[in-house]
């Protein structure tokens, strides 16, 4: 089951998540020119929605960062087998990483290796809907 930028936002709306304004398209396009490639549909709905989180949520101790970091810390940001750190865990306790380029690749917790969703629509309807993932229980 599928899930789109719109609901995403919403459902962190409701659950008032701090969001930054959305990232406009000259931004995805220096990211993606950084990156190499270019981001799936999925993630520039994402990101032309809200561009990551002002703050830390404070229900899953994540925060998703704004495209202007992860362009400052691109070089970090890119990761073995074409993923990119995209968010941390409890103020960088944990990195966690996907694939801009194919959202059906599994979401990596980027400093231990574990599976945090086996897709970045499951992550974000997840993490989006509130539910505490067993997976980041050893976060927190």
């Amino acid at each position: 089951m599928s899930v789109d930028g719109e609901e995403v936002f919403e459902r962190l709306s409701l659950r008032k998540v701090f969001l930054n304004p959305p990232a406009n398209q000259e931004l995805i396009g220096r990211v993606e020119r950084r990156l190499d490639h270019a981001m799936h549909p999925f993630y520039r709905d994402i990101y032309s929605r809200f561009d990551g989180f002002e703050t830390i949520d404070v229900t899953s101790g994540v925060t998703v960062w704004d495209l202007d970091y992860l362009l400052e810390f691109s070089p970090d940001c890119q990761l073995r087998d074409g993923h990119t750190a995209f968010a941390d865990v409890l103020f960088l306790a944990e990195v966690l990483s996907c694939s801009f380029s194919d959202p059906h690749e599994p979401v990596v917790a980027a400093f231990s290796g574990h599976t945090i969703a086996e897709s970045s629509y499951e992550f974000w309807r997840g993490f989006a809907s509130g539910k505490r993932d067993p997976q980041f229980e050893y976060f927190l």
